[in-house]
């Protein structure tokens, strides 16, 4: 029943974790050469030894080319560590990243994007990618020989670690378990049950060793012997070179953790709470601690302790190696699967709480913690001074030191020596921002070869011919970074010395500009030649023996002009200078048709006239009653505009150019009054029958003499809507027909051609009967009125 809960939790734990990731973007900076340090501390006796033994090792930087750093699978580097959270560069690849690998001055790293990057190690760029079949969920690549083993979904690949060509694959049933490889074989868990021996160059099974359950586990490999983890709950220890089993040890519970082997000792965690001490050859039990917690985490061996991370408690665990007593712990905010790398008397581990988290090795205290944006399940790896994880945010994390190189200058004297003259020169003046400078090199004619070199900032040199003398310094910090600095000694020479004015001191663009060299001198001699550059681009553009000299910018910025002047020994010296060159604004104009508008005419605006001398106009504005407020922008340079009212009307034109510079202009347009038409009349019967026709008349005159159009309403919800236009005073005879009896008031308007409208007119009329029908009855009752009385009565109700 253990088994199954577990089970359940862990599946969640896995949806839980690809959910929610964030992007952030790349970021690199200066990179700063790795330095050795003594720790101080002790370290495994077979350390040495073992790192000698794995593939393609080298001795001058602790890399970490696989699971956990090594064979022995102990998490431990002899690398310098940083002591603070800074993140040197951050690079995204998508989705969760598994646990990575640093080799040669690369990071290989999984990913569940169905992805293998490599990236540069110092700066986080991508050098290959490799697209899987499947996601490679939490394996750890191997590095060795030039190759890249990783453990993904279904299947181990090998590929080529400069290129990321796939060289071989081999279905494994893949899982977590990260690859070991050793003596020319890979060996590797798989979810199928089984722990495999490949060739590591041909990809073909050398063995396979059959367990009760996956084999999530990452195996170490010591001295002939692989150990291995299951979800069975077995420790297994089986040889390397046949597979057959050595020993097994049952734990209460599966077995993910990955085994340290150290010192003739196996550690372990086991998800019964768990963490075991077995002796490596025997597999009997030294030792467990007993936590009451689950542990995915590996355990990590160094300074003769053992160190673990705890899921359900999220707690990071201190054990002495030899006993199994607690030393220490320290509880970061949720669960811990990542397992904890050590470097440097640092503890560095990741935590689901989001954050990566470095404590003391002795002491369990925090010294830093860094947040990123997902469940951090990745296990650190350490190497050349930087900390490497990966994140559920879907960022690889590279935490370490931007170092800033030197800056190197000098001076001497004196400045212009003669020949056989000691020269004395002074490098206090370079610096390092970050440490210190170890070494000053001098080239005197730099031909490549550096003559000198001293541990303190000053030399002397002596020239016996006239000429002009290249020096070259070289500086280097602590850290072996370095820079150089070139300057020209004049020896038996006095160089000339440029200077130049202008003006205007802020032309405009197209504006002529005047340049003046005359406080250019020669101490010893006369100057012949000025030679301008105008953009800064290393050709000079123009030549001339006078110091005057024009030249125009037709678009506005900051110009950098260079002045040579060359003396009459062939001399030369140059000023740089920037000249500020102003945008000229835009000019606003505008007209407008009709010149002279009735009030109710529409007035259209035309600002096409409008001109920017060094750009173009990106916006015009329009204030209709020149109160500041701009009641219109297009860009367009039309608009139309009415006034009900006849009067003056300030309008003001704002327009804008593409540097945001603006003008003005103001004009005022006269509108002329319209004088709407006069009340129209409306003439015709006002009785009638209902079903007949009847014609009525309307008419009016409009006080300008404008043409007019009427709209008629009948009152029986019929409209003539706007009809026109008629002459002024012309009569407009209409008919209408009600269909019914009742009482009815026509109305009616006048407007001009300018949309000025009269007041409503109105008359009534009444059609209180219908039209008479011919039939013999009617005409018997009309020709005979006092026969039926009463009937003859109703009828003329009627209308009839």
């Amino acid at each position: 029943m253990k088994y199954s809960l577990f089970k359940k939790g862990f599946t969640l734990g896995i949806i839980v974790l690809f959910v929610g990731t964030s992007v952030i973007p790349h970021i690199s900076g200066n990179i700063r050469k790795s330095r050795s340090k003594e720790s101080g501390l002790e370290i495994t006796s077979n350390l040495i030894q073992m790192n000698g033994q794995i593939p393609g090792y080298s001795m001058d930087v602790d890399w970490w080319p696989m699971f956990h750093h090594d064979l022995n699978n102990n998490g431990y580097s002899t690398s310098d560590a940083p002591d603070t959270n800074n993140v040197k560069w951050s690079y995204y690849l998508g989705v969760s990243v598994a646990s990575p690998a640093v080799a040669d001055g690369k990071v290989y790293v999984g990913t569940n994007d169905k992805k293998v990057y490599c990236l540069d190690a110092d700066t986080g760029n991508q050098i290959w990618n490799y697209s899987t079949d499947d996601g490679v969920y939490l394996s750890s690549p191997a590095v060795a020989d030039g190759k890249v083993y990783i453990n993904e979904a279904d299947e181990v690949l090998c590929l080529d670690a400069g290129t990321g060509s796939q060289i071989w694959s081999y279905t494994s049933g893949g899982g977590w378990s990260s690859p070991a490889v050793a003596d020319g074989k890979v060996y590797v868990g798989s979810n199928g049950n089984k722990m495999y021996c490949l060739d590591a160059g041909t990809g073909s099974e050398l063995w396979s060793y059959t367990t009760g359950d996956s084999v999530k586990s990452s195996p170490a490999v010591v001295n002939g012997k692989v150990y291995i983890g299951s979800a069975d709950g077995n420790v297994y220890c089986l040889d390397a070179d046949t597979g057959s089993e050595l020993w097994s040890y049952t734990t209460g519970d599966l077995v993910i953790s990955s085994p340290a082997v150290v010192n003739g000792k196996v550690y372990i965690g086991s998800a019964d709470g768990n963490v075991y001490c077995l002796n490596a050859d025997t597999g009997t039990k030294i030792w467990n601690y007993n936590p009451c917690c689950v542990h995915f985490s590996s355990p990590a061996v160094a300074y003769e302790k053992v160190y673990i991370g705890g899921y359900c408690d999220g707690k990071v665990y201190c054990l002495d190696a030899d006993t199994g007593s607690k030393i220490w712990s320290y509880t970061t905010g949720n669960s811990i699967w990542s397992s904890p790398a050590i470097a440097n008397g640092k503890v560095y581990i990741g935590s689901n709480d989001h954050k990566v988290y470095c404590l003391f090795a002795e002491t369990g205290s925090q010294i830093w913690s860094y947040p990123t944006g997902n469940a951090v399940i990745s296990s650190p790896a350490v190497a050349d001074e930087n900390v490497y994880v990966g994140s559920g945010d879907g960022i690889i994390y590279c935490f370490g030191s931007v170092y800033l190189p030197p800056v190197s200058d000098f001076d001497w004297i004196p400045i212009y020596p003669e020949p056989g003259e000691t020269v004395t020169f002074d490098a206090s003046d370079s610096y390092d921002p970050d440490g210190t400078i170890v070494l000053y090199e001098w080239d005197w004619d730099t031909d490549g070869v550096y003559d000198e070199n001293h541990t303190t900032s000053t030399a002397t040199h002596v020239w016996y011919e006239e000429g002009i003398y290249p020096v070259t310094l070289r500086v280097t910090d602590d850290v072996g970074s370095n820079d150089t600095r070139t300057k020209l000694v004049y020896v038996g020479i006095i160089p000339p010395v440029a200077d130049f004015t202008w003006t205007p001191q802020n032309p405009k663009s197209g504006e002529t500009v005047t340049f003046d060299a005359s406080d250019s001198y020669d101490p010893d001699g006369t100057i012949i030649l000025y030679e301008w550059d105008w953009d800064n681009d290393g050709v000079y553009d123009e030549s001339h023996t006078s110091p005057i000299a024009t030249h125009s910018w037709f678009q506005p910025g900051n110009y950098s002009v260079v002045l040579r002047v060359t003396d009459n020994d062939g001399v030369n010296d140059t000023e740089t200078k920037t000249v500020n060159v102003v945008n000229r604004p835009p000019v606003a104009k505008f007209d407008w048709t009709p010149t002279n508008p009735i009030s109710y005419e529409t007035v259209t605006f035309d600002a096409s006239d409008s001109y920017d001398p060094d750009g173009t106009i990106v916006l015009y504005e329009w204030d209709w009653d020149n109160d500041g407020v701009y009641d219109e922008n297009h860009t367009s340079p039309t608009a139309t505009k009415t006034w009900d009212e006849g009067g003056n009307y300030s309008v003001t034109l704002r327009i804008k150019d593409n540097d945001d510079a603006t003008d003005t202009e103001t004009k005022t347009v006269y509108v002329i009054a319209d004088e709407p038409p006069n009340t129209p009349g409306i003439s015709g019967p006002t009785n009638g029958k209902a079903g007949e026709e009847y014609d009525y008349t309307f008419v009016t005159t409009d006080p300008d003499g404008d043409n007019v159009s009427y709209w008629i309403e009948w009152g029986d919800n019929n409209n003539t809507g706007w009809i026109g236009p008629y002459n002024s005073g012309e009569e407009v005879t209409l008919g209408h027909t009600w269909s019914n009896q009742g009482t009815y008031n026509i109305t009616a308007k006048a407007k001009d051609i300018y949309d000025a409208e009269s007041e409503w007119s109105e008359l009534e009329v009444s059609m209180p009967r219908g039209r008479a029908i011919n039939t013999p009855f009617l005409n018997f009752l009309q020709n005979h009125p006092y026969l039926f009385p009463i009937l003859r009565l109703l009828l003329q109700r009627l209308g009839l």
